[in-house]
């Protein structure tokens, strides 16, 4: 392998394993990529991507259901670079264990950073309905659904919050928006 000398970030062979773990993560084996994620912060704790390798290796611990350990790997992955998609996945794992108000937290800091990330609105309006709060989960959905309108779970949930908070009629307009979408995507 070409070396430009010790600072070199390629010279330890960190980025081998940082690739081989996503070829692995895609393959959905988690367990592998995790090991390789591993191996490349064992092999260059500074590679110039480890923000990345913590944040991969952050999904592939939730695909094993580890919430905890994906909790701290995107805490390391924010804490090197302020990743928008480390705190929303951060927020994900901390909803996964149950702690909606922190999830929510992490979710707004991630639009805070990338105004129009539809899957934090979306995550948002989940631990607001997961907390029962239906009428505030309403503003997220259909800020996902602004960003992205063909975001057929985003009607659905908003429909849901809808019903919840005795709005049927758009209830049932998000209810056939959704199978609307999801008859396209057959």
């Amino acid at each position: 392998m070409y070396s430009q000398g010790k600072d070199d970030l390629y010279d330890s062979g960190a980025d081998a394993y940082y690739k081989s773990g996503i070829v692995k993560f895609d393959l959905k084996d988690y367990k592998g990529a995790v090991a390789d994620y591993d191996k490349s912060l064992e092999k260059n704790p500074n590679y110039k991507y480890a923000y990345r390798t913590y944040y991969n290796r952050g999904v592939a611990k939730i695909g094993l259901s580890d919430f905890e350990g994906a909790v701290k790997d995107f805490t390391k992955s924010i804490q090197l670079n302020n990743y928008a998609k480390a705190y929303c996945m951060r927020g994900v794992a901390k909803a996964k264990l149950k702690d909606d108000k922190a999830a929510i937290a992490d979710f707004t800091k991630a639009i805070q950073l990338f105004p129009k990330f539809e899957g934090a609105y979306f995550n948002r309006g989940l631990a607001k309905a997961n907390m029962g709060d239906y009428k505030s989960a309403i503003p997220d959905y259909t800020k996902a659904i602004e960003i992205n309108s063909n975001f057929p779970e985003a009607y659905r949930n908003r429909g849901i919050a809808y019903k919840k908070t005795g709005n049927v009629e758009k209830a049932k307009e998000d209810a056939k928006k959704f199978n609307e979408l999801k008859d396209k995507t057959k």
